[in-house]
């Protein structure tokens, strides 16, 4: 296969649809929150979760979101337009794979307003941190550039 061609193998995603990496995402998640969990006694428990939440959103919409491109030269930038989601599955809409990672903020959101007791303040931050894990997610988004920020 043509490395060139539109549709050639791309590595910087075909990695992200192995079992083995959503199992290594969950424990990632698991040990931060548990590195939060030890801080705790200098925090409140609803404080860490509305933390924990916010840190994954912005990891998350920064690395899966906004940085564009591929750490490799072999595809002589083919992808450099796209973001790490819009490489994701050769652009198809509503994989597994994209299924499981857009179901991920919106389990840590539920998790993290149970613990955070639906109080008014932790509810609308945590609000707007799935909201920047879900919007560009959305098919709707797909190769959108909001205002032309981030565009090239």
């Amino acid at each position: 296969m043509d490395e060139a061609a539109p549709n050639a193998v791309n590595p910087n995603s075909t990695w992200i649809n192995g079992r083995g990496f959503w199992i290594f995402y969950l424990c990632l998640i698991g040990g931060f929150r548990f590195f939060l969990y030890l801080l705790q006694g200098f925090m409140a428990s609803t404080t860490a979760w509305t933390l924990f939440n916010v840190l994954h959103t912005m990891t998350t919409f920064v690395t899966w979101h906004w940085m564009k491109g591929t750490p490799f030269e072999h595809n002589q930038g083919e992808f450099k337009e796209f973001t790490l989601w819009e490489q994701l599955d050769d652009e198809v809409q509503f994989t597994t794979t994209r299924k499981f990672f857009t179901a991920v903020p919106v389990v840590l959101f539920l998790i993290s307003c149970h613990y955070a007791h639906f109080t008014t303040t932790q509810f609308v931050i945590n609000v707007v941190a799935v909201g920047f894990a879900l919007i560009p997610k959305l098919p709707y988004m797909h190769r959108k550039r909001i205002l032309g920020i981030n565009k090239d």
